[in-house]
C-alpha cells in the first residue's frame, strides 16, 4: 500500500509544472521512503522466504512447535542483549532490541495476527493508565510509573487471534 502512494506520488510529481507543488510531492515522498511499517516489513519479508506458505500448510503440532522456536528466539536475542549491555556494547545492544522487534512482529505476522491492530489496542490501554507508584515494581529512577486506575480496560484482541488458537484445539 505505502508503494503504491509513493508511486501515485511521483507521478504527480513528475506531471505537475508548479514549483512549490513538486516541492510539496518530494517533501511528501521522502518522508514516506523514510518511515517504516514494521508489520508490513515483516509481510514482504514472511512472503519472500515462503513463511506464509509454510504456516497455511502447518498442523497443529508444527504451529505449536513453530511457536515455541519463535519463544526459545526471543529468549535467546534477550540473553545476547543482556549480555551486550554488560559488556557495554552500544551496537550490540541497538541489535538486539531491534532483533526482538524483529521476532516478535514477525511471529504475530507468521500467524496471521494484524500487528497494527493489536499494537493500536495496547497503545489506547497504555495511554488510559495514570502517573503513580507501583509497589511491586519499585522505581528507584524516579521517572513516572504507569499503573491501572480504577475502571481501567485491558487490550482486546477478540477477533485477532490469528491462527494461535489452531494450536490449542
Amino acid at each position: 500500500m505505502k508503494q503504491q502512494v509513493i508511486e501515485k506520488l511521483k507521478s504527480a510529481f513528475t506531471s505537475t509544472k508548479y514549483r512549490q507543488e513538486q516541492e510539496n510531492y518530494g517533501a511528501a515522498i521522502q518522508a514516506l521512503e523514510s518511515t517504516s511499517d514494521i508489520f508490513e516489513d515483516m509481510r514482504q519479508m514472511h512472503d519472500k522466504y515462503g513463511v506464509h506458505n509454510w504456516m497455511a500448510n502447518a498442523t497443529p503440532e508444527q504451529l505449536s512447535k513453530f511457536l515455541q522456536f519463535r519463544i526459545d528466539f526471543l529468549n535467546e536475542e534477550l540473553t545476547e542483549t543482556t549480555e551486550a549491555f554488560a559488556n557495554k556494547d552500544a551496537e550490540e545492544v541497538v541489535d538486539g532490541l531491534i532483533d526482538l522487534i524483529v521476532i516478535a512482529a514477525g511471529t504475530l505476522d507468521a500467524f496471521g495476527v494484524d500487528g497494527n491492530a493489536a499494537w493500536q489496542q495496547v497503545l489506547k490501554a497504555n495511554m488510559a493508565k495514570e502517573v503513580g507508584v507501583k509497589p511491586t515494581r519499585p522505581n528507584k529512577l524516579g521517572l513516572p510509573d504507569l499503573i491501572k486506575p480504577s475502571g481501567w480496560q485491558a487490550p482486546d484482541h477478540s477477533g485477532n487471534h490469528g491462527t494461535f488458537g489452531n494450536m490449542f484445539k
